[in-house]
C-alpha cells in the first residue's frame, strides 16, 4: 500500500499574526547603554595616556622649527649682504625673546629694517628662550657694535661673505635646547649635533 505524503502548512488567518508577534527576537544588533559608556571610558583613558606625549612632541617641534627659521634668516642675510654689497645684521634681543633683520642704509652708518614683509622678524613662543654668545677669533665675547638697540646683540654679515662667529642657544620647556653655531668668519650657521660631532 502506498501512503501519500502530507504537508503541513503554516497557520493562516487571524491567529497567525498573534503567534509571530508574541515571540521575542532571538538576536539583537544594537548596543546597550552600558556598552557605549564602557567604550567611551576606554577612549578617554587612551587619550589621557597619549595626550602628554603629544604635547611634548609639539613643544619639541616648536624648538626645532625656531632653530630652522633662525638658520634660514642667517642664510638670507648672508646672501643679501653679498648680492647687495651691504652690511646686514641679525639683531637678537634675549630679554624680549626676538630677533629681526636690519641693513646698512646708503650712508653705511645707520641700520634700517631690511625686511618690510616681516618674514625675518621673529618673536619666540613664550615657552622658548634665546641666548647669544658672539665670539671673536680668539673666543673672547664681543661687545655690541654701535647703533644697536639696548639689550640686543648683533651678528653682522659683510658684503665679502664674512660673518660674525657666534653660538646661539634656543631653550625650550623641560630644559630642552638646540645650539646653533658658526665656527669661523666664512662658515655657515648650523645646528650643533647633541653628540658633539660636526654638522
Amino acid at each position: 500500500m502506498r501512503q501519500s505524503a502530507t504537508t503541513i502548512s503554516p497557520p493562516t488567518g487571524i491567529h497567525a499574526g498573534v503567534h509571530a508577534s508574541a515571540c521575542p527576537p532571538t538576536s539583537s544588533s544594537a548596543f546597550t547603554l552600558i556598552e557605549l559608556v564602557l567604550v567611551l571610558v576606554i577612549i578617554a583613558i587612551a587619550v589621557g595616556i597619549v595626550a602628554p606625549s603629544l604635547s611634548a612632541f609639539v613643544r619639541s617641534r616648536d624648538l626645532s622649527n625656531t632653530a630652522v627659521h633662525f638658520i634660514a634668516a642667517t642664510r638670507f642675510a648672508r646672501t643679501q649682504a653679498i648680492s647687495q654689497a651691504t652690511v646686514y645684521r641679525i639683531n637678537i634681543n634675549e630679554t624680549e625673546k626676538r630677533w629681526w633683520l636690519t641693513k646698512a642704509d646708503a650712508s653705511g652708518t645707520n641700520f634700517i629694517p631690511a625686511d618690510l614683509s616681516g618674514q625675518i622678524n621673529c618673536t619666540l613662543s613664550p615657552r622658548l628662550a634665546i641666548t647669544c654668545s658672539l665670539l671673536l677669533p680668539d673666543n673672547i665675547p664681543n661687545a655690541a657694535p654701535d647703533n644697536v638697540p639696548t639689550n640686543a646683540q648683533v651678528i653682522e654679515f659683510q658684503p665679502g661673505g664674512q660673518v660674525d662667529p657666534a653660538t646661539i642657544t634656543l631653550t625650550g620647556p623641560n630644559n630642552g635646547s638646540i645650539q646653533i653655531a658658526c665656527d669661523s668668519r666664512f662658515d655657515l650657521y648650523h645646528i650643533v649635533p647633541h653628540n658633539g660631532g660636526t654638522r
